[in-house]
């Protein structure tokens, strides 16, 4: 004696589930690429001494990036900013145990961060990546690895 099974046409409760999960999701995906991404804005801090200048992160995204400058030592300092697209950044005369804030618009690219003030000079480099990456119809924010460290005393 053998047994069939016989099905009457309906998928079960695992087939439903399966169907209304992919659905869900499509759904989701929609709503989702109506979405526009817009660049957060970086905040890089530049600490500067007599001796050193240190920076908080050396990648950021292309864009308005706004540079907050602490002068931590005895003297004035001023930090000088120069790469693709930038003839001329630079904050004014920065008083010691005094900030300043200098915005600007960066390109994918290195960028050099100076004290003009301090000789022989100090160098470090911010490298700046482009701010989003597009595939087909989505956009997404393009994650950066951690920076190596790129110190030139």
């Amino acid at each position: 004696m053998s047994h069939t099974r016989r099905t009457s046409g309906r998928a079960g409760w695992p087939g439903v589930l399966i169907v209304a999960s992919v659905l869900a999701l499509g759904l989701v995906g929609v709503a989702l690429a109506g979405v526009t991404h817009r660049a957060v804005q970086a905040n890089v801090t530049v600490t500067i001494t007599d001796n050193r200048l240190d920076v908080s992160h050396g990648v950021v995204q292309a864009g308005q990036a706004t540079f907050v400058v602490a002068n931590k030592g005895r003297k004035p300092h001023v930090l000088g900013i120069s790469g693709p697209g930038l003839r001329s950044g630079r904050t004014q005369l920065v008083q010691a145990g005094k900030t300043a804030k200098l915005t600007v618009t960066l390109r994918s690219g290195a960028y050099m961060l100076i004290d003009t003030r301090r000789s022989p000079t100090t160098v470090r480099w911010v490298m700046v990546g482009p701010a989003t990456a597009s595939a087909g119809s989505t956009r997404t924010v393009t994650p950066f690895p951690a920076p190596a460290p790129m110190d030139c005393d």
